[in-house]
C-alpha cells in the first residue's frame, strides 16, 4: 500500500520514509483529526529536528493550534521545547483573536446602525461558527462583503471608526473595478487587524452579479458579542473557500495555506448532511466556476477521503507534496500551472467583466494586473522601502511571459 493511500490515522503512511519524517504526509493526516469521529493523529518516534521541521511546516500554514490541541490530547508526544513554543503560539493567538472578535463587534455594530448589510468572510467567519477553540485558527486580517450599492456609506463608516485606507486608488471609477473584481485596499488603524472591504467572493472569476444576487438573498445571521452581522450560507462557504484556494494556486508565488481547507473540513463536519449537493453543483455551474470548484472538490476527497458526492468524479487533485510545500522543481510548477488555468484568459476575462466599452481607467486596471503597485511587489518580494524595485518589475513580467508560454507548449503538446 503506498504511503499516501493508508487510512490518515495509520502510523504506516510514515514507513516507507523512516528514518526520514515525511511532513507532507504528516501535516494532512493532523487535518485528519477535524474529521467527524477522528481521534487523536498517531504520530511514529521522531528525532527532535523532524519535529522541529514539521512544527515550521504547521506554523506556516496556520495549523500551529491545530497542533497545540492534538499536543493536550496527547496525541503527539512532541520534544518538550517544541510543546512549549506551541504553548505560547497558541495563548497569543487567543489574546489576538478575541482583540480580532471585539473589533469584528464594533464594526459591525456601526454598520448596523446605518442600516449597511454586512457579511464576515474567511477566518472571522470560522472563528464565530466553525471552531470551538478559539486559538486554533489564524487570522492575519479581518474580512467583510459589502454590497456595491452601500460600498461610498461602507468607506465613510470605517473613516468614522478611525481606519484610514492604505493606497487609495486616485479613479473612483478603478476603485470600483478593483472592489468588483476583489476588495478595496485594506483599512488599518493602530493596533487593529487590516480590514478588508470586499465586493465578490469570485476574485474576478465566474459570474459576480449571478452569485451577489444568491449570496446576500440567502446569506444568515451570525452573532459576534452583542452585535449581529451574517455569514455565508454553507454551500457558498464551500463555493468561495474553492475559488480562494484557486486564487493562491493560480498566483505566481503560490500562496496556499491549509488553513483554509481546514474550515472547509470543518463546515462540511458540520453541515455537510443538510448540503444539497444537486444544487451545489447547479449553484457552481450558475456562477461559472464548476472548474475550480472540481478541483478542490478533487483534493478534499483525494487528501481527507471526506466523499463529497460530485456530477461527474474526476481523480484530478493537486498533488500532495505541492499542496503543503507550493512547487519547487520546474515540473511542478508546470503543474501547478496547468492546475491554475490559463494565465492570458484570466487577465483578459477580468479585464472583459464590466459590459461597458473599455475605458481608460479599465486599461490601467488591465496594466496593473501585470506591472504591480510599487507597495504589492515590495510585500511580495519583502523589500525595504529603499530597494530598488526595476529588477522586480523585470522579474514579474518574465514570470508571466514564461507561464503564458508554457501554458501555449502543453496546449500545443495535447493537441498533437
Amino acid at each position: 500500500m503506498s504511503v499516501l493511500n493508508a487510512p490518515l490515522n495509520d502510523p504506516s503512511r510514515y514507513a516507507a520514509s523512516k528514518p526520514v519524517f515525511r511532513c507532507d504526509a504528516a501535516l494532512i493526516s493532523l487535518l485528519s483529526s477535524l474529521l467527524p469521529g477522528a481521534g487523536p493523529v498517531q504520530y511514529p518516534a521522531l528525532s527532535d529536528s523532524a519535529w522541529n521541521d514539521f512544527h515550521k511546516l504547521t506554523v506556516r500554514h496556520g495549523l500551529n493550534g491545530l497542533l497545540y490541541r492534538e499536543v493536550r490530547q496527547g496525541g503527539a508526544p512532541i520534544p518538550a521545547d517544541i510543546s512549549a513554543s506551541l504553548r505560547g503560539c497558541y495563548l497569543h493567538r487567543v489574546a489576538e483573536n478575541m482583540l480580532v472578535l471585539k473589533q469584528l463587534e464594533r464594526i459591525a455594530c456601526a454598520f448596523t446602525s446605518r442600516g449597511v448589510p454586512l457579511i464576515a468572510l474567511k477566518g472571522a467567519a470560522a472563528l464565530l461558527s466553525l471552531y470551538d477553540d478559539v486559538g486554533c485558527r489564524e487570522i492575519s486580517d479581518i474580512d467583510l462583503l459589502v454590497e456595491e450599492h452601500a460600498l461610498t456609506e461602507a468607506k465613510n463608516i470605517m473613516e468614522e471608526l478611525g481606519y484610514l485606507q492604505q493606497n487609495p486608488y486616485s479613479s473612483i471609477e478603478d476603485e470600483l473595478l478593483q472592489f468588483q473584481n476583489s476588495h478595496l485596499p485594506a483599512y488599518v488603524r493602530r493596533d487593529h487587524f487590516a480590514i478588508e472591504i470586499h465586493g465578490t467572493i469570485l476574485y474576478g472569476q465566474g459570474r459576480r452579479e449571478q452569485s451577489m444576487r444568491e449570496v446576500w438573498a440567502q446569506s444568515t445571521p451570525l452573532k459576534c458579542g452583542n452585535a449581529t452581522l451574517r455569514c455565508l450560507a454553507p454551500s457558498h462557504f464551500l463555493l468561495h473557500g474553492a475559488v480562494h484556494l484557486m486564487k493562491h494556486i493560480q498566483s505566481l508565488s503560490f500562496g496556499v495555506k491549509l488553513k483554509s481547507f481546514a474550515d472547509m473540513i470543518l463546515l462540511i463536519r458540520r453541515f455537510g448532511p443538510s448540503i444539497n449537493w444537486n444544487e451545489f453543483w447547479a449553484t457552481a455551474a450558475f456562477w461559472g466556476i464548476t472548474r475550480e470548484v472540481k478541483l478542490i472538490v478533487a483534493t478534499l476527497n483525494y487528501a481527507w477521503v471526506l466523499a463529497i458526492p460530485s456530477p461527474a468524479p474526476s481523480s484530478c487533485a493537486v498533488p500532495t507534496q505541492i499542496l503543503v510545500y507550493g512547487p519547487r522543481t520546474p515540473a511542478e510548477r508546470r503543474a501547478a500551472s496547468i492546475i491554475g488555468g490559463s494565465t492570458l484568459r484570466r487577465l483578459i476575462k477580468r479585464l472583459m467583466s464590466a459590459k461597458r466599452p473599455i475605458s481608460v481607467s479599465q486599461a490601467l486596471y488591465f496594466l496593473r494586473l501585470i506591472f504591480r503597485r510599487p507597495d504589492d511587489l515590495r510585500q511580495q518580494y519583502q523589500l525595504t522601502a529603499a530597494s530598488w524595485l526595476a529588477p522586480y518589475y523585470l522579474l514579474r513580467i518574465f514570470a508571466i511571459v514564461r507561464r503564458a508560454l508554457g501554458e501555449l507548449f502543453e496546449i500545443i503538446r495535447a493537441s498533437i
